[in-house]
């Protein structure tokens, strides 16, 4: 996998455009048969009065392709998620609301997710009972949308974390190889999939841990990463590589996810990744504030130096921009790669001003 490095270009990051919402009604679908049972469930006629909005996340041919797909996404999305047969096609369809706005930040997260025509659906409770495929693999049973009056059962006691299994070295080599090999070629569902059997073996270096949360993080699957975090010592290492990747893809719930962690970070490392965030979503007055906030925690670091650099770069504080920009240039080789770029802005805006 690669090696995560951030870098902070002197132009603003471009603001991408959030994909259009688009609606369905499954209510205009015409039923084939009114009956009053369906595969073993009993089938309310008054339900088709109570409608419903869901997440379509994507539509196929075969259960064994939507069951791929399911098996595919974050746990934390799984478990919310359940396979349909309507008409000719097999469904993967995330939540039932009863508004559609409660769904509009799924969309979006299903998007960067890779299905792009993901879409709320409207329909109703008599519909998603008799689409709904039970007893499939990897499917859970819809809880009833109806209040329950009936005492709360104890709470069982929580399942033990499962222990890890050792494996051969030539095993580990293998799957170290297919993850990587994966991610280079765009597939970072199956890398994911690899990078979590590595990280089920008492083999699992701190390299794995680290690419296994930086997934997780380009998912923005915050619930995922959690369980890891739980489960080791030592975590900073995998907070920040979660929000190397959380930045990368923008996640929508970023700043919510981290800002604890902003808080208590004496590095600056995640109050800097938390100014690019803001940059790239075109918030320079948000992003100023985290780059100076980086600054302040730790002017050791050349990355934050710079950061802060363009706070004043961008306030058209020429004057102390070239100042900071030149201790940044005492803190890096001549051979590192921003250098020259650094260089060059000091000439723009001492010499050509």
């Amino acid at each position: 996998m690669k090696t995560i490095v951030l870098s902070i270009s002197l132009a603003t990051a471009t603001l991408l455009l959030a994909q259009h919402i688009q609606y369905g009604d499954e209510t205009l679908v015409q039923e084939q048969t009114q009956t009053a049972t369906h595969n073993g469930v009993v089938l309310d006629e008054s339900e088709k009065d109570i409608k419903l909005n869901t997440l379509q996340i994507v539509s196929t041919k075969t259960i064994q392709k939507a069951k791929k797909i399911f098996r595919s996404l974050p746990k934390s999305l799984q478990k919310d998620t359940h396979i349909y047969r309507v008409g000719d096609y097999i469904a993967l369809r995330f939540k039932t609301t009863k508004t559609v706005r409660a769904l509009k930040p799924y969309v979006k997260q299903f998007q960067r997710l890779g299905f792009k025509d993901a879409y709320v659906l409207q329909t109703t409770q008599w519909h998603m009972k008799k689409h709904l495929i039970r007893g499939s693999e990897g499917v859970h049973n819809e809880k009833p949308l109806t209040r329950s009056f009936t005492k709360p059962q104890q709470v069982q006691q929580q399942a033990a974390v499962p222990s890890k299994k050792p494996i051969s070295q030539y095993l580990y080599a293998q799957l170290l190889s297919k993850a990587d090999q994966a991610y280079k070629q765009g597939d970072e569902s199956s890398s994911l999939s690899y990078y979590e059997m590595l990280y089920n073996t008492t083999n699992a270096t701190q390299r794995v841990k680290n690419n296994l949360c930086y997934l997780y993080g380009k998912r923005g699957a915050w619930l995922d990463a959690q369980e890891v975090f739980k489960q080791e010592r030592f975590t900073s290492n995998l907070v920040y590589a979660y929000a190397y990747g959380a930045v990368e893809t923008h996640q929508p719930n970023f700043m919510e996810d981290m800002k604890e962690y902003i808080a208590v970070d004496r590095t600056g490392k995640l109050s800097l990744l938390a100014g690019y965030y803001y940059e790239q979503g075109g918030d320079m007055q948000n992003a100023m504030k985290y780059y100076t906030q980086a600054y302040a925690k730790n002017r050791s670091s050349w990355y934050n130096t710079y950061a802060y650099a363009r706070v004043f770069d961008l306030a058209q504080n020429y004057p102390k921009a070239a100042e900071l920009y030149k201790e940044v240039l005492t803190k890096i080789p001549k051979n590192n790669q921003n250098y020259g770029i650094i260089f060059n802005r000091i000439h723009q805006i001492t010499i050509e001003r």
